[in-house]
């Protein structure tokens, strides 16, 4: 009993605390919960911004924890210290970071330049004001609005599911005392070593500021999670994919662990379909099939054999293409066959299924998972992946080419100069089982 009251009290001494400078206000944002075409309930939920991009103060005082993309090694120094000396404050939405919602519509802008400019931002939709929302897509579907005609090269919009905690880790992790209601507890099938705390803990250890991204680092540990990918954008590209971890839900990997090993704990690139990279060039973009200068609607539905997406755009509804490489798949989406297949088509390492291919991915949909909706830049990889050549020293190879735009122009400090006033907009988001969520 003692040990018990010891380790509780240790734990409330080494926690990852919520401040109370700046006062914590949800963005309200309401979506729908179909039962058939037609026939929806309309929720009042909100969105929380993720914990990696809000101030991160001493908790005595005004002073930062973390600046730019380091950690000021004044106010804390070790994993301990930093846990239990620094607070999470509540966030400005509109002002600070760009981030507006009315009724069922929200708006994500690029970069907010007030007196502290920011760039990027991710965000996850709540149930409560300390959990998020949940969902489980096996034998269902989501349907939503987009507006991309803002959004160019070297930017993704995106709209995805990670296969987080709902109370952003509070239970699992007892140090993390700021939970869902702060954005704590991301994850995702990229590991990401970027987050600033892991495991309700802070990534201080063997911290290495980026040499490009002036307000990110990598730390020693990341955080892994299965992902699934409904629409990476921009306005002249779009993929869709499944990402597996052999784990289940949130996981720590350590440096060499964190996609660089022999089998990683993740797949961070996943079996993903893109028309572009299919050899469907004229599907989607500005003045093509997909027309992105105008909004328009995504459907996606998770069946048991394959992930299949539509459009709606002018009333019309619009499918996806095949693939016009020979032996991939006869039809638009993924499936057991087309991960299969591509893989080889492309001569690309098949991790979807060394990780457990579709019989994996139903189980993933199967969990409760998060909804996530982002912005961002790209300092790694520049998002040539989405919408350029990836990787560019293979030009010309079959499935290297991803979209349109020239690889150069993705650099994410050009991005900055060239698309000032870039913005996403998503709205009326529907969910239910298939075929609810529109009536065609």
């Amino acid at each position: 009993m003692r040990l018990t009251v010891l380790l509780i009290i240790l734990d409330l001494a080494f926690a990852q605390l919520a401040g109370n400078i700046i006062r914590e206000i949800h963005p309200p944002l309401t979506w729908k919960r179909c039962k058939s075409a037609g026939v929806c309930e309309t929720i009042q939920g909100g969105v929380v911004l993720d914990e990696n991009w809000r101030w991160l103060r001493d908790v005595g005082g005004f002073s930062d924890c973390f600046r730019g993309n380091d950690w000021t090694y004044e106010n804390c120094t070790t994993t301990e210290s930093c846990t239990s000396r620094c607070v999470l404050e509540g966030e400005d939405y509109e002002n600070t970071r760009g981030i507006g919602t009315t009724g069922d519509a929200i708006s994500l802008r690029y970069l907010n330049n007030q007196s502290l400019p920011t760039a990027n931002s991710r965000v996850f939709l709540m149930a409560s004001e300390t959990r998020y929302q949940t969902f489980t897509l096996l034998g269902n579907e989501i349907a939503f609005d987009v507006d991309l005609s803002n959004v160019g090269c070297g930017l993704n919009a995106a709209l995805y599911f990670v296969a987080m905690s709902p109370d952003g880790g509070s239970n699992k992790f007892p140090t993390n005392r700021a939970g869902a209601k702060y954005g704590t507890g991301y994850c995702d099938a990229s590991c990401l070593q970027s987050q600033r705390y892991v495991g309700g803990k802070a990534n201080i250890n063997g911290w290495e500021p980026s040499p490009y991204d002036s307000e990110t680092g990598i730390g020693n540990q990341g955080a892994c999670c299965s992902e699934f990918d409904v629409f990476n954008s921009n306005a002249h590209s779009y993929s869709l994919s499944s990402k597996l971890c052999h784990r289940n839900g949130y996981s720590i990997c350590e440096w060499d662990e964190c996609n660089q090993g022999r089998l990683p704990d993740c797949d961070r690139w996943g079996c993903d379909y893109n028309p572009y990279r299919l050899g469907a060039i004229d599907f989607f973009g500005k003045g093509k099939t997909v027309d992105t200068t105008r909004q328009f609607t995504v459907v996606t539905q998770f069946h048991e054999d394959a992930v299949t997406q539509f459009f709606v755009q002018g009333g019309q509804k619009i499918e996806t293409p095949a693939p016009t490489f020979n032996g991939i798949s006869n039809t638009g989406g993924i499936s057991s066959e087309y991960c299969a297949n591509s893989a080889v088509e492309f001569e690309t390492r098949d991790l979807f299924n060394q990780l457990g291919g579709f019989h994996r991915h139903n189980d993933v949909l199967r969990q409760p998972m998060v909804l996530t909706m982002a912005i961002s830049d790209d300092y790694w990889y520049w998002n040539t992946w989405l919408d350029s050549i990836f990787p560019v020293e293979a030009e010309g190879m079959p499935g290297v080419a991803r979209g349109d735009c020239p690889w150069k122009m993705n650099e994410p400090h050009l991005v900055k100069t060239e698309q000032p006033d870039a913005i996403a907009h998503w709205a009326n988001i529907r969910f239910g089982p298939i075929d609810s969520t529109t009536d065609l």
